[in-house]
């Protein structure tokens, strides 16, 4: 199986990304900042966009996008265990952008699309509300990242289940070096590791990068048995951050 993941920058139904995507050809690619798909890619993949918020909360003028060759069903939900996180999830809905497919093998796969910008949520959205439950210890603003891990925290990420969780986290460990102090960067990978889920970037061998003109994207080939290549825990499939850039 190979899984790619693509800020693509705006990138129009008319750009050379997608001819790059079409000759990667994978099973599975989740893309943010999607301007436009064009036919050719949609006669292959099912496709499963919705639109991320700006920092005003106003509409931006992309997508955040999974791409499948299996069966989409986009009628699936997270739930935190409380009602003002699930409010700011629901209004992000277009930057965590959550379906399941089916892998080659039958099996059911579930796919995150994540577009977390590297702004702060408004502190105007959260005013009279308690957020030290999913704060960063390191950081005193709240994130998409924490609501992410929210939501993620009530879902069923257990050895016999299967889970791709990726994007634009704007996250990496590099960003706590910037400064005199850590900014929570390394906080947020250590979560999701607690959920059962893998930083393949920096875990696996198995992983291209792809910079340039067209933006930053990593990927990831999975071939099930080989422990080199990823993680099988019991046939499951669990991975977190495949890119951070």
């Amino acid at each position: 199986m190979k899984a790619m993941t693509w800020n693509i920058r705006r990138a129009k139904d008319s750009s050379e990304v997608w001819k790059i995507l079409l000759k990667v050809s994978p099973d599975v690619a989740t893309l943010q900042e999607v301007g436009g798909i064009p036919e050719e890619v949609t006669a292959q993949y099912q496709v499963y966009s919705k639109t991320p918020r700006k920092r005003d909360g106003g509409s931006q003028l992309f997508t955040t996008t999974v791409l499948t060759k299996g069966d989409l069903n986009s009628s699936v939900h997270l739930q935190a265990d409380t009602d003002w996180i699930n409010n700011e999830a629901s209004f992000y809905e277009g930057n965590i952008v959550y379906c399941t497919t089916t892998t080659n093998q039958n099996e059911v796969l579930n796919l995150l699309s994540v577009y977390s910008p590297a702004w702060h949520i408004p502190d105007d959205r959260l005013t009279s509300i308690d957020i030290s439950s999913i704060r960063l210890d390191n950081n005193p603003k709240l994130y998409l990242t924490e609501i992410l891990w929210a939501v993620l925290k009530n879902a069923t990420i257990s050895e016999p289940s299967k889970w791709i969780v990726s994007g634009d986290l704007n996250s990496s460990v590099t960003f706590d070096s910037w400064g005199k102090n850590p900014r929570g960067n390394q906080e947020i990978i250590d979560r999701m590791n607690a959920l059962g889920l893998v930083d393949c970037l920096s875990y696996f061998d198995s992983v291209d990068e792809l910079h340039g003109e067209y933006g930053g994207g990593a990927i990831l080939r999975i071939e099930k048995g080989n422990m080199n290549s990823f993680e099988i825990v019991e046939g499951g499939l669990k991975a977190f951050n495949i890119v951070s850039l």
